[in-house]
Formats: structure tokens, C-alpha cells, sequence
């Protein structure tokens, strides 16, 4: 998954299902979606992100169930270094200086949360 294929709204809320589920069903799916579609359109949906690598299919016993290929920690990493070199010349530095850019985009206890992040990776507790 080193090319994280683009997702249309729909298919990110149906990842999110799956992660959280780790295995679901189509009436799974439908029960948890906003707005639901018809079980062909989700069907079709699945159908896709299986195609794009992020679904893995298993039938048994008549029962279809579709599981992430990989891990959401694994997927957000993948999604975070395209993200980085697609919009910030691989720079953490510029991506990070971005989210710090309007104050209002972060509060004080996210802020603090970040710092102890950085000194944890310096090897600092």
C-alpha cells in the first residue's frame, strides 16, 4: 500500500466501519452508515476498495464479511507520508508549521499533548 489510492467520502466512512469493526458484513455496514445506500451500492463500494487493495473478502457458509488488509495505524502512516510529500516537500517541519499557523486550530491541552510527544521521541519522560 505505498500509493494510498484516493477515496471518496463514502468509501473513507465505510474504512472507518471496518476499522472498527475489523470484520463486517454488507447489513453491518448499512446499519452503521449515515444515510445508508442500497446493499448493491454498498456492495459496489466494497467491491472497489477491495480492487483498490484496502479489502480483503471471505465467504463462508453463504456469508460474505470484508476485513482492513492492513492496520489504521499502518494506513494513517501510509496516508501521512503521502500527504508530506505531495503538499510539503516530505518536510514534517512545514506540515507541522501549517497546523501551528491559526491559533484557533489547536487549544492549550492539544498543545501540551504535542509537547510531551516530542520530548517522549527526544528520549525524554
Amino acid at each position: 500500500m505505498s500509493n494510498t489510492p484516493k477515496l471518496s467520502r463514502r468509501e473513507r466512512e465505510i474504512m472507518d466501519v471496518v476499522f472498527e469493526l475489523s470484520k463486517v458484513t454488507v447489513r453491518e455496514l448499512t446499519e452503521r452508515l449515515a444515510d445508508p445506500p442500497t446493499d448493491g451500492a454498498v456492495r459496489t463500494m466494497l467491491a472497489r476498495l477491495e480492487a483498490k487493495g484496502l479489502l480483503k473478502k471471505t465467504s463462508r457458509d453463504g456469508r460474505s464479511t470484508w476485513s482492513p488488509t492492513t492496520s489504521r495505524s499502518r494506513a494513517q502512516r501510509t496516508a501521512v507520508r503521502q500527504l508530506l510529500r505531495t503538499f510539503f516537500d516530505n518536510s514534517v517541519e512545514q506540515a507541522v508549521s501549517a497546523l501551528l499557523d491559526n491559533p484557533r486550530d489547536m487549544d492549550e491541552k492539544q498543545l501540551d499533548r504535542l509537547a510531551k510527544l516530542i520530548e517522549q521521541r527526544r528520549g525524554r519522560k
